[in-house]
């Protein structure tokens, strides 16, 4: 495996072990059902939180999620900055994701997984360094999300449309990821199959048997398409024929093949296809989506470059099920927490139209953990009366968990938080 070097290396592969001073300490003013609640928002350094994490949540985390510093150098509410000259421009923030990355990795689960978001400045780097913490054995794949249209980058020509999203699993042989919702609507039964509901499939593979179908009817025989098989052996074709998933028909034109292959609904394992890499480019993901939904949230501009709720909420159902625990620990304005609540809603709601239990689905349970960083004077979120970035993930999470109690006011869900601060030890 190809080593990530850089400068400070040395000095930074031994932080996640170094003991911390501090401690967490509920505030209860700022929480939210605390009795009741399952959820928990951290103001607090994520190196400090991750490490005192370690004793109640190592190897509970199904999936964490992060948005860090793309290491950019633009002025912001967020720092985004880590290098004082060029030379030393990636190491800094090596050094400040490396140890992070090492203690996240023994929160998840042993199925678990983590998705990082990321631009061209650092993805290189990133890639390699999660190689080394993770194992290069255990990468996923490479998510494409759509942030804008255009770039106006006049000087080059080049327009730079997408961010990336990396994806590395603790064991990959334990990942199983999920996409879109299959459809159904196309399957149906014209001749009562008591096998229920089904499509015609196509019979043909690269590898299989080679033989002639001759059909009963028209007396047509068929052969696999040039370099092609058929999907099943003679004794295979035979039972599907007595089963009726092989129906010859009576009437079919010259060059229409003389039977058809049923696919049924019931033989479908999973009702989700597979998560696509591309399957976050549409424009509904862009970065403008993300903030007019904040701005509607906050009724004015507060962030810069949110991520869109239903970009998190797509990486959460593809990863997640009723009951997981879920981490950001660069929660940022708490856009995983707010597609954490949406996402529980959704699903108990499609459990009362199916005529199900609720209480057994949309469980999932979030820590949000964001640094207590002092708002520049000046900002639109300083002038909005925010003195720290936390203070907007919080907020931002009671007026989402407010506006989804509005909308759904007879289904019990856990839209509540405790808030838990990071103290040093006396």
């Amino acid at each position: 495996m190809l080593k990530l070097e850089w400068d400070g290396k040395k000095e930074c592969l031994l932080e996640h072990t170094m003991p911390t001073d501090k401690q967490l300490i509920i505030n209860k003013d700022k929480s939210v059902n605390f009795d009741t609640t399952n959820n928990i928002i951290i103001e607090g350094d994520n190196l400090d939180v991750l490490k005192l994490l370690q004793s109640e949540y190592q190897s509970k985390v199904k999936m964490i999620y992060i948005d860090p510093p793309y290491n950019t150098g633009n002025k912001g509410l967020y720092k985004d900055k880590y290098w004082k000259s060029k030379e030393c421009k990636h190491s800094n923030w090596l050094s400040m994701m490396y140890p992070r990355l090492k203690l996240a990795r023994e929160l998840l689960r042993d199925d678990g997984v983590i998705f990082v978001s990321i631009d061209d400045n650092e993805q290189a780097n990133l890639k390699l360094l999660m190689d080394e913490v993770f194992g290069e054995d255990n990468f996923v794949g490479d998510i494409i999300r759509k942030t804008k249209s255009t770039t106006n980058d006049s000087k080059t020509g080049f327009n730079m449309q997408h961010e990336n999203c990396l994806i590395f699993a603790k064991n990959k042989t334990l990942c199983s990821l999920v996409g879109e919702k299959k459809f159904f609507e196309k399957y149906e039964n014209p001749d009562n199959d008591p096998r229920g509901t089904w499509v015609i499939a196509d019979p043909s593979a690269r590898t299989g048997s080679t033989f002639e179908i001759k059909n009963p009817f028209t007396g047509k025989i068929d052969l696999p398409p040039k370099g092609r098989n058929w999907r099943f052996c003679k004794k295979t074709f035979d039972h599907y024929v007595n089963i009726g998933k092989i129906k010859f028909k009576k009437e079919h034109k010259i060059n229409e093949r003389g039977f058809i292959l049923k696919r049924y609904k019931e033989e479908i394992k999973s009702k989700f296809q597979s998560l696509n890499s591309l399957e976050f480019t549409d424009n509904k993901f862009m970065n403008q989506v993300a903030t007019k939904e904040t701005n509607r949230i906050f009724d004015e501009k507060l962030l810069d470059y949110p991520k869109p709720q239903n970009f998190i909420q797509g990486l959460i159902r593809s990863a997640t099920n009723t009951n997981d625990i879920i981490l950001d620990f660069f929660a940022g304005s708490g856009t995983m927490g707010h597609a954490v609540m949406q996402l529980n809603m959704e699903d108990k709601k499609q459990a009362i139209e199916n005529g199900e239990d609720p209480t057994l689905v949309g469980n999932r349970k979030y820590i949000l953990v964001q640094l207590p960083e002092e708002i520049k004077e000046g900002t639109d979120a300083y002038k909005a009366g925010y003195k720290k970035i936390s203070d907007i993930t919080i907020e931002r999470i009671k007026r989402a968990g407010t506006k989804i109690l509005e909308e759904n006011p007879n289904i019990k869900l856990d839209l509540g938080f405790q808030v838990v601060e990071v103290i040093r030890i006396c």
